[in-house]
């Protein structure tokens, strides 16, 4: 099964691709936010080009792991997007992905303008982990 991370930001969004079987996320491509309903009908028009049978979208959660305010505007982004797309929508906890993306560059000494694309592989390898414990691969950015 193909899936497509998604992490909605309020300037960019980001983009993983896990490969055929589902294992591995590398981070895809950042797209640019314009407005809630332009965005979602991006993504639908992506996910139908690359074949990507299920989303993955990244929530931020609290420090007391629950919904923040921009969780719910994720959330309703995604509502728009599941109108838009057969694909089903899966939220996933993406606390820390930004900073864990960062470490990640760093330990690689790479340098990037945006991290967007790698902190939805962040994400994306988190679920996919979780959906396979016995899952061994890393994120590639």
């Amino acid at each position: 099964m193909r899936y497509l991370a998604v992490d909605y930001g309020t300037v960019r969004i980001g983009l993983a691709l896990s490969d055929a079987s589902g294992l591995l996320a590398r981070p895809f491509r950042i797209i640019k936010h314009i407005a809630r309903q332009a965005d979602a009908e991006q993504l639908a028009q992506i996910v139908q080009e690359i074949g990507a049978e299920c989303l993955v979208i990244g929530l931020p959660m609290d420090e007391k792991g629950e919904l923040s305010e921009r969780a719910r505007s994720i959330q309703r982004f995604g509502s728009v997007l599941a109108e838009l797309t057969v694909a089903p929508i899966i939220y996933w906890d993406e606390s820390l992905s930004s900073q864990d993306a960062e470490q990640l560059l760093a330990q690689q000494r790479k340098k990037r303008q945006y991290i967007d694309d790698v902190a939805a592989a962040v994400i994306l390898q988190g679920y996919l982990d979780y959906q396979n414990p016995t899952n061994s691969y890393s994120t590639e950015p």
